[in-house]
């Protein structure tokens, strides 16, 4: 983690020159936090915007991949097991809502480059996929969040 930090934090940095619109990186934020990943620091943050800044849309493949960079393993069993996460995604077994997380979440970013790309001619969302995702979002965040924390040893 921390040398992924230290390489998605110096790609950023590097940009200062010819600084992107987006994403907008606080040039002096990413210093005081990388000056902060030294060995034996309690006060250690990670360079969130840096971290994400090439993840991209995060595509069930895309974000496995970004995690397993850093060392962590996303496991869809435990998304499936999230209360609440059969439920909103209609099915019965936690293995089916592991399946179906992972299909929602490659629904969604077809979803979201559809429209990022094309404007809003051709790509349209019902009030009920609305709901469902920010629904689904939130399940799938704290079971992340959880995930992430356990494998790092962060309480």
């Amino acid at each position: 983690m921390k040398h992924e930090n230290l390489f998605r934090t110096g790609r950023a940095l590097a940009t200062v020159k010819a600084p992107a619109g987006y994403p907008a990186f606080d040039f002096d934020l990413l210093c005081k936090n990388i000056g902060e990943c030294v060995p034996g620091s309690n006060a250690f943050s990670l360079n969130a915007v840096a971290f994400g800044s090439d993840v991209g849309t995060p595509g069930a493949d895309r974000l496995e991949d970004v995690l397993g960079r850093a060392g962590i393993r996303l496991n869809w069993d435990a998304i499936g097991r999230t209360p609440g996460m059969k439920d909103l995604l209609a099915v019965r077994t936690v293995r089916d809502a592991a399946k179906e997380a992972k299909n929602f979440l490659k629904w969604f970013s077809r979803v979201r480059n559809e429209a990022a790309h094309s404007g809003s001619g051709g790509t349209s969302v019902t009030d009920s996929e609305l709901e469902k995702s920010i629904s689904y979002f939130g399940l799938f965040a704290e079971s992340l969040t959880d995930q992430v924390e356990a494998q790092l040893g962060v309480s």
